[in-house]
């Protein structure tokens, strides 16, 4: 059974931007990070909030070695 409630406002129109808890805006072009435990989905969500200003990035999913590890995740291009 669902709790009706009508004491919680109503969010505005616009959302903020989520931080892309990345390097994104201080990359050069040629620039790459790995993102641990990224899936493509993840990757692609801040690589379009991070498009700003003809900034544009590439990614791959794949498995890298961290800390002796083998970790699964995407590294990301800056591209322009």
């Amino acid at each position: 059974m669902h709790l009706l409630r009508n004491d919680i406002p109503i969010p505005g129109d616009e959302r903020p931007r989520r931080d892309t808890n990345g390097p994104w805006r201080t990359m050069a072009v040629g620039e790459s990070f790995f993102m641990r435990k990224a899936k493509s989905a993840e990757a692609g969500c801040y690589y379009r909030n991070s498009q700003e200003d003809g900034r544009r990035f590439t990614w791959q999913e794949r498995t890298e070695e961290v800390d002796g590890e083998q970790v699964r995740g995407a590294r990301v291009w800056r591209t322009a």
